[in-house]
């Protein structure tokens, strides 16, 4: 079985190591995919405030190949809109004073209304080829902000595990 590159891929321990932009958090849910938490991305109906992005980097062994990605997605509300969440990786590559980006690519796009009211659906996609010199790649679940009646998501049990050449 191969390794889970997320820590705290069910969100039970908060947030920590994720990472937040906009309307993005972790929640209580009685309806969790998995355990108790779940993170939250929300619009809200401010069309300055930016998108909604929940995300964690995670370093990466040089010999894969790909990255393999599955997750638990839902609306919660619904309301007419729409909406589009984005499912990212930023590959980045070793810099003196921090990481720098060596390209992103968009795995998977979905339209927000698309997601069935308090439905849970399992997603599974892969990232394609590792660039040579990537050392870290970061995942990117966005909530594209259109403050028109946006449909709030829930993503919970994220596992991204590498793939190596057989």
């Amino acid at each position: 079985m191969a390794l889970n590159l997320i820590s705290n891929p069910s969100f039970e321990s908060g947030l920590p190591p994720w990472q937040t932009a906009g309307s993005a958090t972790v929640v209580a849910s009685d309806a969790a995919f998995e355990g108790d938490m779940v993170a939250q991305l929300s619009t809200v109906p401010d069309p300055a405030a930016g998108d909604n992005i929940i995300s964690q980097a995670v370093a990466v062994d040089p010999d894969i190949i790909n990255l393999r990605l599955s997750y638990a997605i839902r609306g919660i509300l619904f309301v007419q809109g729409n909406g589009i969440v984005e499912v990212r990786i930023r590959w980045q590559r070793g810099a003196a004073d921090g990481y720098s980006v060596i390209s992103e690519v968009t795995l998977e796009t979905i339209e927000a209304f698309s997601l069935l009211l308090d439905t849970w659906a399992t997603h599974v996609v892969v990232s394609g080829p590792k660039p040579a010199d990537a050392v870290q790649a970061r995942l990117r679940f966005i909530l594209i902000n259109n403050p028109v009646n946006v449909s709030p998501v829930q993503i919970d049990q994220v596992v991204l595990t590498q793939e190596f050449t057989p």
